[in-house]
């Protein structure tokens, strides 16, 4: 074979090609350069594939005793992992001789996490790597790049096929002795399929007339595929004839399974007859302990039994399903639940319900929804509660108030601690999307000791939501960890995800920007792509992490984390209002844009925002955020009864609190009116006034400091700077230090030393942020305001002036003011500046 140091090598083709005949072939010249992984469904876990790689490289001879791939560890999410992956490369090129590593039956993985990370090992595979990829299929892996930069080389089912030479070898071996003439017939109505050589052989030994059933052999494929396993059937005495006939409904059986199917206690043991004897059955897995029958074989019986008795045959779906179900296969117990009947799926999902819940299978649990039949709904509360979950993910408000209506509609008067948790954890999913309140008949109380490791993390996730709703940090952060702890020993890292979340949560209780972008970003990257993308709970991360990257000076980051939010808020699903949910990623978005330089667009859509904002439905520390974000911008672009609106506002929605006091003292220093701002900061500070917003201390003692520079208390000052400096270092919110006027950045850069460096990395962190930030436009008055908004049209001055009810003159003075503001000589000039600034709508606007 023709491969060259760096390319890959690709087998490809269905079962019983001899695939893995070929890759010891390729492996016998060089044993001692050979690390083989065998590769089953366990692998698809991503540590557990890496940590297989890993072993079998240093079971390799030429891997030396010092090599840093034998002291490589391996982290939880190593595809994940740059340094992982970097080390792992590294350690592979600094081998003293290429490496042969084989990835066999690798479709077992294919599509799971592992394959991002081989992906990377391909990407930057040297010369200390030869890599050898055995599939049934073509891997989930970037195979066009590969061919285009001519580093591939593919062994496909055609170059896998036996000549007649290789045809008439086996048939031999097999103890056949067959004239040349007939060891061409086989081959030519085989097409050199090694399997279905094979299976050739088990016939003729058994005929009498070999020509004879040769020429019977002659058709179309199928007609050949129909006739072999006929023949092999006819020759099987009846006992394992009927164990194939009732094991052909699953794809894979153990000996356990094979007993229930059959009600034989020796089926297995039959199953390691047939294997040793002909390849009618194959075992795989750790200890080669589950079987799978031959696929063609399997479907020409699964056929003939849905002709023969369709019942009998939905009846073994049913014992393999409930089976599947006691020996902890949830989703392979709903396959064949689904082949059976509707009542059948439904016991199986009401049985299943917290296994699928726990592990994230919720889009599998809204799929099945509408199979289920009525009665069991109205009849079985926990399979409609389990399912008004599964909707709730995604938001699915209406399906989910159906189903939990029907859950009600058979409650027991007294509940089990399950089903109390189960409907508490839809109220409070609920409560998330469209508002309400928590009734306490409904927060759990009991202990739920009667379940499993799965249920304690559900419980525990059940008391932190409760806790969250009620405003408990302290309680929240215990149950939730408690969660965490209990699913990452367990390796469930969907539930592990949903106990970050619930961290976050507890971070924005408490105003800890820091803790709560660290943990909403943890549970992003740690829960898996295919259950999380799309959920409720990452549209929350994505909140989250959006605001705190706006907190920490980070608007285009922050644009970019809004992705998902923005999603739903743009599309919610029916029966909820996006305003519910999303209000904040609306506000973060718009202010992102007044940072990055768009304040007359920003400004606007915070204005929108607020107009449609139902406060009752909508959080009140999201109100208090986008009123003060707002009242912010109004002030320092010039639009002050904008500000005057945001004011009012927040007294309606939020009340007189420490978060109006910062606006009130905001507008009142605006107006040179500095002791009654002061005064304001004062009730603030001193806790008389305690704000929803824990960053508003830190946007107070900057104001403070403001104030006391412009009345020449530079003591006073530097000491207001030093508490905004200490207090966000606490909670990590920077904007408020980022957005100072120039005189307390001045003060706050040049005391450096007077602050014993003990806020360096902050103060280098906020001056690099002001840096980036769109360049401050000069306040412009509300007349030349005014007047900037006629520039762009043809009208002259003389028709602006007479338009405003002014002298020409005063217009002629007004416009100098614009261009010595904004740095123009021209009005064509001042009208690209102000677009480019925002202070004017863009040509398409």
């Amino acid at each position: 074979m023709d491969a060259a140091p760096g390319d890959v090598v690709l087998i490809s083709a269905p079962a019983g090609h001899g695939k893995t005949v070929l890759l010891a072939d390729l492996t016998a010249d060089a044993p001692d350069r050979v690390a083989w992984v065998s590769l089953d469904r366990m692998d698809r876990d991503d540590r557990t594939f890496w940590i297989g790689v890993l072993e079998a490289l240093h079971a390799c001879p030429a891997v030396p005793a010092d090599s840093p791939l034998r002291t490589l560890e391996v982290p939880p999410a190593p595809s994940g992992e740059p340094a992982f992956m970097a080390a792992l490369t590294e350690g592979l090129a600094a081998l003293p001789e290429p490496v042969l590593l084989v990835l066999d039956d690798l479709h077992q993985v294919s599509g799971a996490e592992p394959m991002s990370g081989l992906d990377a090992l391909i990407r930057y595979q040297r010369g200390g790597l030869r890599l050898v990829l055995s599939s049934r299929s073509d891997p989930n892996l970037p195979l066009g790049r590969l061919r285009m930069d001519g580093r591939l080389v593919e062994v496909r089912a055609d170059a896998l096929a036996f000549t007649p030479d290789e045809t008439r070898t086996l048939l031999e071996l097999l103890g056949l002795s067959l004239t040349a003439e007939q060891m061409a017939k086989v081959h030519a109505q085989t097409g050199g399929w090694v399997a279905g050589v094979r299976l050739a052989a088990m016939s003729l030994r058994e005929v009498d007339d070999v020509d004879e059933f040769l020429t019977d052999m002659a058709g179309n494929d199928r007609a050949i595929a129909d006739y072999l396993v006929t023949e092999v059937l006819s020759r099987i005495p009846p006992a394992v004839r009927d164990l194939l006939r009732r094991l052909c409904v699953c794809e894979e059986i153990s000996a356990d399974l094979a007993a229930a199917l059959t009600g034989n206690p020796e089926a297995g043991a039959m199953l390691a007859m047939l294997e040793r004897e002909s390849s009618l059955v194959v075992s795989h897995g750790p200890g080669r302990q589950w079987f799978r029958i031959h696929p063609l074989l399997q479907a020409y019986l699964k056929a003939d039994l849905r002709r023969r008795d369709p019942a009998y045959k939905r009846s073994l779906y049913a014992i393999a399903a409930r089976w599947h179900v006691e020996a902890g296969y949830p989703l392979a117990a709903l396959r064949y639940a689904q082949r059976a009947d509707g009542d059948v799926l439904a016991e199986v999902l009401s049985r299943c319900g917290l296994a699928l819940l726990t592990s994230g299978q919720h889009a599998t649990l809204r799929a099945l929804t509408s199979q289920c039949p009525d009665d069991a709904l109205d009849r079985d509360p926990r399979l409609a509660l389990t399912l008004a979950l599964a909707q709730l993910d995604t938001g699915e408000i209406v399906a989910a108030e159906s189903l939990t209506r029907r859950a009600l509609r058979s409650w027991p008067d007294q509940p089990d601690p399950e089903l109390v948790h189960l409907r508490s954890l839809a109220e409070l999913r609920t409560m998330w999307l469209i508002g309400g309140t928590l009734s306490a008949a409904l927060v759990p109380t009991q202990p739920w000791d009667s379940v499993g490791d799965d249920g304690r993390v559900l419980q525990d996730l059940t008391q932190a939501a409760v806790a969250a709703v009620s405003g408990n940090a302290e309680d929240t952060v215990r149950h939730a960890e408690a969660a965490e702890r209990m699913a990452s020993r367990m390796g469930n890292r969907y539930l592990a995800a949903r106990a970050e979340s619930l961290l976050a949560t507890a971070a924005s209780i408490r105003g800890d920007l820091g803790a709560l972008r660290r943990h909403a970003q943890i549970a992003d990257t740690l829960a898996p792509a295919e259950l999380w993308d799309g959920t409720t709970d990452q549209v929350l991360m994505s909140n989250f992490r959006a605001y705190c990257a706006v907190m920490q000076g980070e608007p285009e980051e922050a644009l970019a984390l809004a992705g998902p939010a923005r999603a739903f808020a743009v599309a919610p699903p029916p029966g909820v209002e996006p305003a519910a949910v999303a209000t904040l990623i609306e506000m973060v978005c718009a202010t992102a844009e007044v940072d990055l330089g768009q304040p007359l667009l920003g400004l606007h859509r915070l204005r929108e925002i607020r107009e449609k904002t139902d406060v009752r439905q909508t959080y009140v520390k999201s109100i208090a955020v986008g009123a003060l974000w707002e009242h912010e911008a109004a002030l320092q672009f010039g639009h002050p009864e904008q500000a005057h609106q945001c004011r009012a506002w927040l007294r309606t929605a939020v009340g007189t609190g420490g978060d109006l006091a910062l606006a009130s003292a905001a507008a009142a220093a605006e107006r040179g009116r500095f002791s009654a701002a002061q005064a304001q900061l004062d009730e603030l500070l001193s806790s008389r006034r305690p704000p929803l917003v824990r960053w508003v201390i830190v946007s107070a003692w900057v104001l403070g400091a403001s104030i006391a520079l412009r009345a020449g208390r530079t003591a006073e000052a530097r000491r207001a700077v030093g508490h905004a400096l200490r207090e966000a270092a606490i909670i990590e919110a920077y904007r408020p230090l980022i957005n100072a006027p120039a005189g307390v950045v001045d003060l706050m850069s040049a005391d450096r030393q007077l602050l014993e460096g003990e806020h360096d990395a902050l103060i280098e962190r906020v001056l690099g942020a002001r840096a980036h930030l769109a360049p401050p436009t000069t306040k412009l008055t509300a007349r030349e305001q005014e007047i900037l908004r006629l520039l762009p049209t043809l009208r002259s001055l003389d028709e602006i002036a007479a338009d405003l009810w002014v002298s020409v003159n005063t217009v002629k003075t007004h416009v100098k003011a614009i261009y010595t503001k904004l740095g123009v000589r021209s009005r064509r000039e001042a009208i690209e500046v102000a677009r480019r600034r925002g202070l004017l709508p863009s040509h398409s606007g």
